[in-house]
C-alpha cells in the first residue's frame, strides 16, 4: 500500500511530496506522477531508510517541474540544521506524541522542530510560498516559532469538538 496508495490518490493532486523507503522507488514513483497529471512534485528517500527527508544525513530528491525530473540531494548542514539520528526523533505512545506535537507546534527548539521544519520546508517549496528549500526552512521555522501552527491547531480541535 506504501507504493500504490499515493499513487491512487483521488485528488489528483497536482503538487505533492511523496517518501519512498525504497531509494530504487524514487525515480520512477517522480515518472508516475507526471503521467498522472502532476505539475512540480517531489519524491524524497532518506539514505538512513526513512521515506521522509531526514536529518540522520543524506536525502536523495527526484524534483518533478515543468515536465522535467531533477535528481539532487540535500543535507542537514546544507539546510542549516544539525545531523541527528532518525532515533533522535522517534515518537512513542499516544501520549507522549501529542506532546511532541505540541512541543514542536510551540517552537521548542530542537531534533523534533528541525525535522518538522525540513519536511514543511518541501511542501512550502512545492506549494510556490517560497523559491527554495533553504527558505522553506526558514519560514517554516517562523512560523512555528511565532506559534502559528498552535493557533491553527486549537482552531480545528475546537471546530471538530463542535461536530461532535
Amino acid at each position: 500500500f506504501n507504493v500504490l496508495g499515493p499513487l491512487t490518490n483521488p485528488a489528483k493532486s497536482r503538487f505533492q511530496l511523496l517518501g519512498v523507503a525504497d531509494k530504487s522507488l524514487g525515480r520512477k514513483m517522480t515518472e508516475v506522477l507526471h503521467l498522472m497529471g502532476s505539475t512540480h512534485s517531489m519524491v524524497v528517500h532518506g539514505e538512513d531508510g526513512l521515506d521522509e527527508m531526514t536529518l540522520g544525513g543524506i536525502t536523495h530528491i527526484w524534483e518533478l517541474k515543468n515536465g522535467e525530473i531533477k535528481y539532487y540531494t540535500i543535507s542537514p548542514e546544507e539546510m542549516n540544521l544539525e545531523y541527528v539520528s532518525k532515533n533522535a526523533v522517534r515518537g512513542g505512545d499516544a501520549a507522549h506524541n501529542a506532546y511532541l506535537f505540541k512541543r514542536v507546534l510551540s517552537g521548542d527548539r530542537g531534533p523534533f522542530l528541525d525535522f518538522v521544519a525540513l519536511n514543511s520546508a518541501a511542501v512550502l517549496y512545492l506549494g510556490g510560498r517560497v523559491d527554495s528549500l533553504g527558505d522553506g526552512v526558514k519560514l517554516a521555522f517562523e512560523i512555528l516559532r511565532n506559534k502559528t501552527g498552535l493557533e491553527k491547531a486549537r482552531e480545528y480541535v475546537g471546530l471538530s469538538k463542535s461536530l461532535t
